[in-house]
């Protein structure tokens, strides 16, 4: 007997026309239409796209955020060049510390002048130019902080410790253990020193420290007996120029030679007498390019009165090079806001202030003067007290030069300290110009003066500008590197204690 059941039989098909078949309404209820939940996004509201002020934002923020990337790697970039040059210029103030340093430790001469010029030990010579760390001017404007001393010269004969020195001579390259060393700052010959300050007066500029090497090599033998034009500009060799018997004679310097100032670079005088080749005594060095405060334009520095060049081929390398021939050589160091060479005095004064203790070199010293000195000793510059009011029973050793050195003492005058040399007290010339018949007073057997003394120190013709042996120096350098605007200095210290 068959089974009843509501709504249509089940196929035995299978399930699929089941599943297609219409869902029977059960009696008493009514079929009612599905309504989607409003809160349900449909699939046509799902697929969006992006409005156009949407775009424009995420463009905004896009190029905000590509911008700062830009930024920080230019930051980045520019960090990196800057630490690059300030590492690049410490190197370079290394090397040059480094040389100075071993000039120095092979200097030649001893220290206690005057130095006979048969004991072959060459000289020492230090330059200090007008401007000094006690000059008004130069303590008064706080903007010359970064300035310092420019206007100093250092020279001496050095023997090399390591490799022997190098340099141009007749168009080849020779080499001497021992040469003449001389540095100095000059302003470039091509053009004005870029101005890094203009709000400083003057303005705070950047200078050029040189190193020029002369070789001591006395088996060099020129074959023209005429100096060729430009001799110094194309020739590293420290010679010296002389006219025995009216035939001009060019030779080359021994260390014995050397002791002489007249045999130095760059040292001359205004006239010639005929008993002295290069001028009158002292012979002084041209500072025409060394730069002064406040600066002028470079020019040209002068030659030797006699130094046989044709008319408008003069000379370029005393003391500085000019715009041509050696304008590259000889640059040990770029960008230099200064070069300061310091002698030890002891006996310049210390003072002590607000519990710091106050050298001839710090500003405030000046007013300080008329206390009591807290102990004595310092590195000064030759000249220090010129400008102040020396208080009483202060000994000062290093400030006004002997007269007898034929050296001046002016406000604006150069100090020198130099090794001297003692054969001035028998070359036949009367270099105090006393009279004719005294000539050489110091060292002929006669007491000259009448005080019953033979030869003593009052009859010299001359003396060395500071009589005093020369314990220690002191050299200061500082740089600028323009790119990082940093400044570096060094210090070179070298005693010159006998052993």
């Amino acid at each position: 007997m068959g089974k009843l059941f509501l709504g249509r039989v089940l196929s035995p098909i299978g399930t699929d026309m089941a599943m297609n078949s219409p869902i029977p309404v059960a009696q008493g209820h009514i079929a009612r239409p599905i309504v989607r939940d409003p809160r349900q996004p449909s699939r046509r509201a799902q697929a969006r796209g992006f409005t156009l002020v949407e775009i424009l934002v995420a463009l905004a923020i896009t190029l905000i955020m590509m911008g700062a990337v830009v930024t920080l790697f230019g930051v980045i970039s520019q960090s990196v060049a800057e630490s690059r040059s300030a590492i690049e210029m410490s190197d370079r103030l290394r090397a040059a510390r480094n040389q100075l340093q071993l000039d120095l430790g092979g200097a030649t001469a001893t220290m206690q002048p005057p130095l006979r010029p048969e004991n072959d030990e060459g000289y020492l010579e230090i330059i200090e130019g007008p401007v000094r760390d006690s000059d008004p001017y130069y303590l008064s404007n706080v903007n010359l902080s970064l300035f310092g001393d420019v206007d100093d010269v250092l020279m001496f004969t050095t023997r090399s410790r390591g490799a022997p020195y190098l340099g141009k001579w007749n168009n080849t390259v020779i080499e001497s253990p021992v040469a003449e060393v001389v540095y100095f700052l000059a302003q470039d010959p091509t053009s004005l020193p870029p101005v890094i300050d203009a709000t400083t007066n003057p303005p705070t500029r950047l200078y050029t420290l040189y190193r020029r090497v002369l070789l001591v090599a006395p088996s060099a033998v020129l074959t023209n007996p005429t100096p060729p034009v430009h001799f110094f500009d194309v020739n590293d060799i420290s010679i010296r120029y002389e006219e025995p018997g009216g035939t001009p004679t060019l030779l080359a310097n021994t260390l014995g030679d050397l002791t002489k100032r007249e045999n130095r670079f760059a040292h001359h005088g205004t006239t010639m007498p005929p008993a002295v080749d290069y001028g009158t005594f002292p012979f002084p060095v041209d500072l025409t390019a060394v730069p002064v405060i406040p600066p002028g334009a470079p020019t040209t520095p002068s030659l030797p009165n006699n130094w046989p060049m044709p008319p408008g081929m003069e000379e370029n390398a005393f003391i500085a090079p000019a715009v041509d021939f050696r304008v590259g050589d000889d640059v040990l160091l770029n960008n230099v806001l200064a070069f300061d060479v310091q002698v030890w005095d002891p006996g310049a004064p210390v003072f002590v202030s607000n519990g710091v203790a106050v050298e001839p070199r710090d500003p405030g010293w000046a007013g300080l003067t008329g206390g009591t000195p807290a102990g004595f000793g310092a590195y000064v510059d030759m000249g220090y007290s010129g400008a102040i009011v020396t208080a009483p029973n202060m000994v000062f050793n290093l400030i006004n030069p002997n007269s007898k050195s034929g050296f001046t003492s002016g406000p604006t005058a150069p100090r020198v300290y130099d090794t001297w040399s003692l054969h001035y007290e028998n070359d036949g010339v009367d270099q105090d110009n006393d009279m004719p018949t005294l000539t050489d007073e110091g060292t002929n057997g006669l007491d000259d003066d009448s005080d019953g003394v033979v030869d003593e120190l009052d009859e010299l013709e001359t003396l060395p500008p500071y009589s005093a042996p020369l314990r220690g120096i002191r050299v200061t350098i500082r740089v600028y590197e323009p790119s990082s605007q940093q400044v570096r200095e060094a210090v070179v210290i070298q005693d010159f204690l006998p052993e």
